[in-house]
């Protein structure tokens, strides 16, 4: 797959879920990560990916609240959730 496919893949899903009728906030968020992330290089795409790994780990080494938790564990079912599809959509 090509370097920025994914991002072509992940706008046709958004588009086929209706997440722009559904939480246009979401959606406009997303659409502005997208924008960015295709500016970047491969390398660098790897390099934010690391940060946020980073932030994340680091912040989980903090007492979190239950709320927090549950938030967390609901973003990263939905993120993976995500990506077997577009590995679906994408023949793997």
């Amino acid at each position: 797959m090509k370097n920025k496919d994914w991002i072509k893949n992940l706008r046709f899903f958004l588009n086929l879920v209706g997440l722009k009728q559904i939480m246009p906030e979401a959606h406009s968020w997303i659409e502005k990560r997208l924008i960015f992330e295709e500016k970047l290089s491969e390398q660098e795409q790897k390099d934010w990916f690391e940060l946020a790994k980073f932030l994340i780990l680091d912040k989980e080494k903090e007492q979190l609240a239950p709320e927090d938790i549950k938030l967390l564990e609901s973003v990263e079912k939905i993120l993976n959730d995500l990506l077997k599809r577009l590995k679906e959509i994408k023949g793997e």
